[in-house]
């Protein structure tokens, strides 16, 4: 049974001023750069192809939902009041969190003014922060039926956030950074926008090949071994957004195909290694005659043994009785 507490925590209130202005400057700084300056996040994506630029439309649709959990998450920072959650918020998201966010508010920033570089550090910054979150969270794991809010709102966000950094952003950027790219946009004479796209574009598709099968097993491991839904169906989202954003080489696409699928493999055979495991501990149980034949003291010095019955001419009767400790037979 769940405790509640009532008593302030001085850790507890930082989160709680901290957090909301966190993930309302990394949303501030998203909507300002997607809408209002030139160019825009969707255009330098668009403009910049690399072999790892996913669509557009779909990343977008993920930080959405992405921002409105982690909203949520904020309701529940306020609300709390159950210790499992209380210990969940500041044990394990803490001010990693925070700094996570406002690693991609500077990402953000630096990214529109095309510092690559500089915000591709800011991008593993945060991921080196969520992998320290997810680990943590492992410790407090959720409870769908006790907790139900603690896995929608602050186990969720966690792992969402963790996965689209781990499989798209870090790496997209990274190819920016190290000139990977083809673009495509309306400086194509400018001396710093060519890229290496053309010179080098076999080089980097088989190292991209490596980066996505060790990630793409990383996410199946992960899967299986947590039964971890929100992950595998992030994984399978991602990978259909850049599946669908071309080019993409045969050593990209088809290991993009087949990590897709084995995300989806990964949980139905987890969810079933995990039901035969329960169903094999449900076997196993005492032997009728050594339950009955087991003594039970009682305060009156009464030794108990479990009635037994047989059955003669469709009557029970008794065989055992219980006796004094000590009686002669």
């Amino acid at each position: 049974m769940s405790k509640e507490v009532s008593a302030p925590n001085p850790a507890l209130i930082r989160l709680q001023i901290l957090t909301p202005i966190s993930i309302l400057l990394s949303l501030a700084a998203n909507l300002v750069a997607a809408l209002a300056i030139n160019p825009s996040l969707k255009r330098i994506n668009d403009d910049y192809i690399t072999i790892l630029t996913p669509r557009a439309s779909l990343i977008g649709a993920y930080w959405l939902l992405l921002y409105v959990l982690q909203i949520g998450y904020c309701v529940i920072l306020a609300v709390a009041r159950k210790v499992e959650t209380r210990d969940t918020i500041i044990h394990a998201v803490g001010i990693r969190f925070v700094l996570a966010n406002l690693c991609m508010g500077l990402w953000t920033l630096f990214f529109s003014l095309r510092y690559f570089l500089v915000s591709e550090i800011f991008l593993l910054l945060a991921l080196v922060l969520l992998i320290s979150v997810w680990a943590l969270l492992l410790v407090y794991p959720p409870s769908i039926r006790k907790r139900p809010m603690d896995t929608f709102f602050i186990h969720a966000p966690m792992r969402m956030f963790l996965v689209i950094l781990l499989n798209v952003d870090v790496w997209q950027n990274g190819l920016l950074a190290f000139r990977w790219y083809k673009y495509i946009g309306e400086e194509p004479f400018s001396p710093d926008r060519p890229g290496k796209w053309e010179g080098e574009h076999s080089k980097h598709s088989w190292i991209a090949f490596g980066v996505i099968m060790a990630v793409g097993l990383i996410n199946a491991f992960i899967v299986f071994i947590g039964r971890d839904v929100v992950w595998a169906v992030s994984s399978i989202f991602l990978y259909i957004a850049l599946l669908i954003k071309g080019p993409k080489p045969a050593q990209i696409f088809i290991p993009l195909v087949l990590l897709a699928v084995l995300q989806l493999v990964s949980l139905i055979a987890s969810t079933l290694y995990y039901r035969y495991k329960a169903n094999r501990a449900g076997e196993i149980r005492l032997p009728a005659d050594e339950e009955d034949a087991t003594p039970i003291a009682r305060p009156n010095g009464v030794s108990h043994h479990t009635d037994s019955f047989v059955v003669q001419g469709g009557k029970p009767i008794q065989k055992q009785q219980p006796r004094e400790i000590g009686e002669e037979l």
